[in-house]
């Protein structure tokens, strides 16, 4: 039976407006008595009298962005509020490098030469004044922009907009929330003058104060009790030259709390000796062990894990390590993801390099099929549709959720022959209109049977979607 795999989009995307949770001026002063820390407005650039000034931001994440989520796109906005001169600057955003702190410091009146540093300020030589310090005066940060921006002497808001490094920079303190500094602001220190003020989170005025807008994807997560998860366990993920190799399938139970596995490899350089799951962590980031596996190459049982870990697990943060003999920290490795979830490419040896398959995208929906010839079972197909990669996306047996798709996909893949769907009807043996399901947990409301379909008419249950060839219509089969 030929199968039809799909690739589908992310969900939904969402959008957060996030305030700062602390922000500060560093003034240039080879002794760091000088702060801002609940001034009204922050400064960068270089004033009248040749003294620089930078500014520092930083933003939580946690709790409005959930893990795992893709970052899609990142804004910041700031309002100039003053600028020494009637010109334009180039004005930089940087990654910091090390935590500092938002003291009691308040200055008065403009506040351009900021006031006193109070305990636990950020100043030009010291992190925490006045107990921790800068390992260079001025900031630790990436010499690298992540983006910049011109800024005029207009008194209004002014946007960094998103940029690759930008969101790369918001994935990374999503995922290391430890390593979340924020980003300094650096104008043009060549010249003079070149600063401007901007309004900071404790202007009275609450429309001008930073706002950075982030636009995600969340992570899909299990709506019913039951998820699946799959993971294909290879020496890139490990970083070893293994020519081993395995897969694992994975069942949670999100009410009674247990991960039910079923994990087979072969190939190992030496001896198995031992073999776990791993969590929680990243593609490629060590974690502790969770939970040790049977030995043997062909493995099966269950994890009853505690309730405070199930979204990291639905997140793909777990990781399946198999040890060997030659590799004690671990000869293959393999990190679980949902069956429906965005396939993270950092777990690839080479992101650029997906499956070989000859794909066609669906302009009206921008989800990729191809129609793969292989005579399979149904379980099969699923399995091996679930192994290849895609644009970065884990692929599955194609879903057909519209008349517009189905006719797209008809229209459009090889037609003479019958194909395998991404139809089950669960409980095997129901009704025969019953209990029709996606594997993508996507709505079942639209069905194409051909006439006097479903029936149940074949031998043992028809529980598995087919289409007929040269029609386009639906039928139910067996699983062979």
């Amino acid at each position: 039976m030929v199968w039809a795999v799909g690739w589908r989009r992310p969900a939904s995307a969402d959008s957060v407006q996030l305030a700062p949770v602390k922000d500060n001026t560093l003034y240039e002063s080879n002794t760091g008595t000088s702060s801002n820390g609940l001034g009204a407005h922050f400064f960068a650039g270089v004033t009248n009298q040749g003294t620089i000034r930078r500014c520092v931001i930083a933003f939580d994440l946690a709790g409005d962005i959930p893990g795992g989520s893709t970052i899609n796109n990142v804004t910041l906005t700031l309002n100039m509020s003053k600028s020494a001169h009637a010109g334009t600057e180039d004005m930089s955003l940087h990654k910091l490098l090390a935590d500092w702190g938002e003291g009691g410091s308040n200055a008065a009146g403009e506040e351009g030469s900021g006031t006193s540093s109070a305990t636990g300020d950020a100043t030009w030589i010291h992190t925490f004044f006045d107990t921790s310090s800068w390992a260079a005066a001025g900031g630790d940060f990436e010499s690298a922009a992540s983006v910049t921006t011109n800024v005029g002497s207009n008194n209004s808001p002014y946007q960094w907009r998103s940029t690759a490094q930008m969101v790369a920079d918001v994935r990374d303190w999503l995922d290391d929330p430890s390593g979340n500094f924020g980003w300094l602001l650096m104008g043009n220190e060549s010249t003079q003058p070149t600063a401007k003020r901007f309004d900071s989170k404790d202007n009275s005025n609450a429309n001008v104060r930073p706002v950075l807008e982030v636009d995600f994807t969340p992570p899909i997560l299990a709506t019913s009790t039951l998820d699946h998860l799959v993971c294909l366990i290879e020496s890139s993920q490990a970083g070893t030259s293994s020519a081993a190799m395995g897969v694992g399938k994975f069942t949670i139970n999100t009410q009674a709390n247990t991960l039910n596995y079923t994990i087979s490899f072969g190939g190992l350089s030496s001896g198995e000796t031992a073999a776990h799951i791993h969590g929680f962590a990243a593609p490629g980031l060590p974690a502790d062990v969770l939970h040790t596996l049977p030995a043997g190459n062909s493995k099966s049982g269950v994890w009853n894990y505690e309730e405070g870990q199930e979204q990291d697990i639905l997140a793909g943060k777990t990781y399946v390590n198999i040890h060997s003999t030659n590799y004690s920290g671990g000869e293959i490795r393999g990190q679980l993801v949902s069956m429906v979830a965005r396939l993270d490419t950092s777990q690839a040896n080479d992101p650029t390099n997906d499956s070989p398959v000859d794909a066609k995208q669906n302009p009206m929906n921008g989800h990729w099929y191809a129609a793969i010839d292989e005579s399979v079972m149904w379980d099969e197909a699923r399995a091996a549709a679930e192994s290849l990669v895609f644009n970065g996306k884990q692929g599955h047996l194609a879903t057909l959720t519209s008349a517009e798709e189905n006719d797209w996909v008809f229209n459009n893949l090889p037609n003479n022959f019958s194909f395998w769907l991404g139809g089950i009807q669960v409980p095997a043996g129901a009704a025969p209109n019953d209990g029709w399901q996606w594997i993508t947990d996507e709505s079942w409301s639209y069905t194409n049977w051909s006439s006097g379909e479903p029936n149940d008419a074949g031998a043992g249950n028809e529980d598995r979607l087919v289409v007929f060839p040269n029609t386009g219509r639906w039928n139910d089969a067996n699983e062979a």
